[in-house]
């Protein structure tokens, strides 16, 4: 064999393997997650990227999200069976251009997929098995200290629940007083207000990665007691204590793509976009609509998606952006 042939030939090669990721196997309604190491100049969580996913003619852009500790990751829900391709894009030369193919394979375990709609009054689980909700709440138990998340669990565990609704955002309330361990954004500074209590300021433009992780974390346990995740976004008990009810647009679409970019992938969550959105005092119903066209927008899976409102305040449901109608309305009941 010619030398000069045979070098060029395993410089080929060796740029080919360097290029695609190789193929891995995944069930279906899994999460395959790529990981990528960079050290960004600046923000971190502004750095871009995404990557396209295809099979048989179907085509889904996800996108990435920084994880802290100079990590990236891109996360893909495999909807369906057989090879999927996959191609990386970032402005970043370093996370740009890896590609690499994704064998999906049947489900072995006993998670029937995404609920969708199926009809006009019913849900159905991905695999077509009917779904029927019989839900819970459950506000804030991921911001509760330790052990009460584990009896939580635990009840969970024998209730026959199969939906939660719960909070993305901590709890001022009569029955959550407690302090988070964690908290969803960077603490900026500390500052003394007007009462003499200290107040923590945000850095609205960094999140927190482990808030995040915990309550990934918490959303996974529940999927493994095959637990539906009705996910608030915004909600107003809150009260001042934190001041995460009174965000800019700016910071709340932020928020929004970065929850949908670790949380999409997830097949057991819903979004609900408010608990009682009527309550927060610093919102339109032009920004919710804004948000909810955001959230649904960025969804490459089309995940349930509706609001609630108080009693008997309802929202226009007919938006094509919700899936399902979420009212707390007694008169029905006793009429």
């Amino acid at each position: 064999m010619n030398l000069k042939f045979f070098i060029s030939t395993f410089l080929v090669l060796i740029a080919f393997v360097d290029y695609s990721w190789g193929q891995t196997k995944v069930e279906c309604w899994k999460r395959f997650e790529l990981t990528f190491n960079y050290k960004a100049i600046g923000n971190p969580f502004d750095v871009e990227l995404s990557a396209i996913f295809s099979c048989d003619g179907k085509e889904l852009k996800v996108k990435g999200f920084y994880d802290g500790d100079d990590t990236y990751r891109i996360r893909f829900m495999p909807t369906e069976v057989g090879v999927w391709k996959y191609s990386v894009s970032s402005p970043i030369k370093e996370l740009n251009k890896k590609s690499g193919l994704l064998t999906v394979i049947p489900n072995l375990s006993s998670n029937p997929g995404m609920v969708s709609v199926d009809g006009k009054h019913a849900f159905k689980y991905a695999n077509g098995t009917h779904y029927y909700p019989l839900g819970t709440t459950s506000y804030a138990w991921l911001h509760m200290n330790e052990e009460v998340q584990e009896e939580t669990l635990e009840s969970l565990k024998h209730s026959g629940f199969n939906k939660i609704r719960m909070c993305v955002f901590p709890k001022n309330y009569d029955l959550v007083q407690e302090e988070p361990q964690l908290y969803p954004f960077e603490i900026k500074k500390m500052i003394i207000n007007e009462k003499g209590d200290e107040v923590r300021v945000w850095n609205f433009k960094r999140f927190n990665p482990a808030y995040f992780r915990h309550l990934e974390r918490c959303i996974d346990q529940l999927c493994e007691l095959n637990i539906e995740v009705d996910l608030i976004l915004f909600h107003p008990y809150d009260k001042g204590r934190w001041g995460f009810d009174s965000m800019t647009n700016e910071v709340n679409i932020r928020y929004i793509h970065y929850i949908i970019n670790r949380l999409g992938s997830f097949c057991n969550v819903w979004w609900s976009i408010a608990n009682e959105w009527d309550y927060v005092t610093n919102k339109t119903i032009d920004d919710w609509k804004l948000l909810t066209k955001t959230v649904v927008n960025n969804d490459p899976y089309r995940h349930l998606c509706s609001i609630h409102g108080s009693t008997a305040t309802y929202f226009d449901y007919w938006m094509p952006e919700f899936t399902h109608v979420s009212v707390q309305d007694e008169a029905p009941v006793y009429s």
